[in-house]
């Protein structure tokens, strides 16, 4: 089964997949560094994104 990174990775892939996507809520009960990091880079590729 799927680490956690795993999954979070595959989540955040089809998150940039989506046309127009401008909105998306995460919850976490401990945002590590390297979460974060794959959120910003998130950011970097999704321009349309404005709330998270």
């Amino acid at each position: 089964s799927p680490t956690f990174e795993e999954s979070v990775d595959a989540l955040l892939l089809s998150l940039t997949s989506v046309p127009g996507l401008n909105k998306v809520q995460l919850t976490t009960d401990s945002l590590t560094e390297n979460l974060a990091a794959k959120i910003l880079s998130m950011c970097h590729i999704c321009p349309s994104l404005r709330n998270i």
